[in-house]
């Protein structure tokens, strides 16, 4: 994980591009966005797989 962030807009269309696609999806442009304000950014990143058995939404932890 990078960060937190606090949602601040609704959903909007914008076919920009803002990124290069990873290679497995093809010349997608995620036209689907937010806005977002962050709250505290992880230098570094912070690993997500460690964190799940601590994580009470996240009910199948296998998966």
């Amino acid at each position: 994980m990078t960060g937190a962030f606090e949602v601040t807009s609704t959903m909007y269309e914008d076919a920009s591009r803002i990124f290069t696609s990873p290679a497995n999806l093809g010349d997608e442009v995620f036209p689907l966005r937010i806005n977002l304000k962050p709250i505290r950014v992880f230098e570094p990143p912070v690993a997500f797989k460690p964190l799940i058995p601590e994580l009470k939404f996240i009910t199948n932890k296998k998966m």
